[in-house]
């Protein structure tokens, strides 16, 4: 393909048909602009926070690479399609490896926090200080991870950031590795404690698991208001945590597992997941993705896929929630029974159609593993779509972290994505795919909490349109997306064909309370301040990217 020697290069006799690779739908093509923006950097499988460090109206970026000698990297926005590498300056210097990297307000200041997990897939060495990364403004950063007492040494790349308890204030539930008999880690849930310094009560709230956790989600499951913890289980079946409602017996953190009767168990070889409102009904629902087992052959199950052969590969899973705390499996009727080989993966809408749809990160840390990302679009909340060739999403390279993101202020979502493998030599260098645009409208809304967290994690927002084809509803709850992959806190979402707002409705967490805006344009960037009683209209400043040059035809 490179030599642009493809497909009559390739012998007939091992040659795929130009037309397996046809998308499911149409879809504009996204364009790599990583190199022109400076973010073209080489680096191993890592995680990436998509979000703005400074509050200068611009989307930062940080990222990771897992290897030890691999250091953690950070890049300021220019404002003008550059970046420009601040991790010196941001006191980033000596700190490396992780797997992941999640975001979120931690002291609720008004500025975005970062922590660093360590020690995934580590079963020998995977004993690892984690890092809590206090953003100081100024574009700097401090690891306060021991003074916070939360630097433990378990192995795990996976986290839950949620305010469990509803004090306003942001939890972390980190899902430990235990990879046998000898070597038992119990997962964690760290509280905190609102001066600095961080508990873990995991063993009296009934979640010190010992499993092998490759993934976990807050979620609210039984639509009581309160985050419950879904748990994604490599080699046994999945955990749905529920979050007990305190009472005067009880007054601290307890969760129960009704994971039997949720009907959450599979995949058997899970690994990413998250909560969302794929079909917009107003309940959280879980896309819990599935992994490589290399004795089945799930690498030769992508030209099977193509050729319409049985496949060997167990499907990824999405359960959708009924509401009152149990779910029906409907992956395979929706258009996940594709080959997904999930490593990295997040969700967003990359149309503004109002539908959130899914980019995956795919691989296996075997060199023989190749074959293509993914990315699904969601047909209106009845299946999703496989666009992955028309979008320009299908690298070889194994992905990782994803993160969705506004970088250039134009409406639309772009997508940066860590690629790379584990073993040293396996590189590759990250992508920055600029969405081309769309005729949909969008609303951009960043979320300022008073009582609950600042960032508003957690807080429910719900707009209703006016349309040619009548009334809807976009839901979406604020959050980075997945779990493995930070997109922006603030909300960017698509509104479709709207001809109008008819209005904002908001749901806050800690304090419990509604509000409802009316009046509201479409097409631009807002600030809601829980308690408020209009929102704050915020000015955005676009910029373009560089795109490359068309590649030169070999003739």
């Amino acid at each position: 393909m490179a030599l642009g020697r493809w497909p009559e290069g390739v012998p007939i006799a091992r040659r795929l048909p130009p037309d397996a690779f046809t998308s499911e739908a149409p879809f504009a093509r996204f364009v790599d602009v990583a190199q022109g923006a400076g973010l073209s950097v080489e680096g191993l499988s890592g995680g990436v926070v998509a979000d703005d460090f400074d509050r200068d109206g611009f989307i930062d970026v940080m990222a990771s690479s897992w290897g030890l000698a691999d250091p953690l990297r950070v890049w300021r926005s220019n404002g003008d399609g550059t970046f420009e590498e601040r991790t010196h300056d941001a006191g980033l210097d000596g700190l490396v490896g992780g797997l992941n990297l999640v975001s979120g307000d931690f002291n609720n200041d008004g500025l975005v926090d970062v922590f660093v997990p360590r020690g995934g897939w580590m079963r020998q060495v995977g004993e690892l200080p984690k890092s809590l990364l206090l953003n100081r403004g100024g574009f700097r950063f401090d690891d306060v991870s021991f003074a916070a007492g939360i630097a433990t040494e378990k192995p795990t790349q996976t986290v839950a950031v949620a305010d469990f308890d509803l004090d306003g204030w942001l939890d972390l539930f980190v899902g430990c590795e235990t990879g046998g008999p000898d070597s038992k880690y119990p997962c964690e849930l760290w509280r905190n404690q609102r001066d600095g310094t961080w508990k873990d009560v995991a063993v009296e709230a009934g979640v010190a698991l010992e499993h092998f956790v490759k993934g976990v989600t807050a979620t609210d499951a039984d639509g009581d208001g309160r985050p419950d913890l879904f748990l994604s289980v490599m080699g046994d079946d999945n955990r749905l945590l529920r979050n007990v409602p305190p009472t005067a017996e009880q007054a601290g953190l307890r969760f129960e597992d009704i994971s039997k009767k949720a009907g959450i168990a599979g995949p058997e070889r899970s690994f990413p997941c998250w909560s969302f409102d794929w079909d917009n009904d107003g309940d959280d629902d879980l896309l819990c993705a599935s992994y490589v087992d290399l004795s089945k052959r799930q690498a030769d199950d992508v030209g099977r896929m193509l050729l319409g052969l049985p496949l060997h590969s167990e499907p990824s899973a999405l359960y959708r929630n009924r509401g009152n705390g149990r779910y029906d499996e409907i992956g395979g009727e929706i258009g996940l029974d594709h080959v997904i080989l999930t490593m990295g993966c997040n969700f967003g809408d990359l149309d503004n159609d109002g539908w959130l749809d899914a980019v995956f990160g795919n691989g296996d840390p075997d060199y023989r593993t190749l074959l293509p990302n993914r990315a699904l679009k969601n047909d209106g909340g009845r299946r999703f779509l496989d666009i992955t060739t028309h979008g320009g999403f299908g690298h070889l390279q194994k992905g990782h972290g994803v993160a969705f993101a506004d970088f250039d202020n134009d409406g639309d979502q772009d997508v940066y994505e860590v690629l790379g493998g584990a073993y040293e030599g396996d590189f590759f260098r990250r992508i920055l795919l600029e969405n081309p645009g769309n005729t949909n409208h969008w609303l951009t809304v960043e979320l300022v909490g008073t009582k609950s967290n600042r960032a508003g994690i957690g807080t429910k927002i719900a707009v209703h349109v006016k349309t040619p084809a009548g009334d809807r509803t976009i839901r979406v709850t604020g959050g980075s997306g997945g779990s493995f992959g930070a997109s922006s806190l603030q909300q960017e979402i698509g509104l479709g064909d709207a001809t109008a707002i008819d209005s904002i409705e908001t749901w806050w967490p800690a304090s419990n309370t509604r509000q409802k805006f009316t009046s509201v344009a479409m097409d631009q960037k807002i600030r809601v301040t829980e308690g408020a009683s209009e929102p704050e209209r915020v000015a955005m400043k676009r910029f373009a990217f560089v795109r490359p040059a068309p590649p030169i035809k070999q003739e």
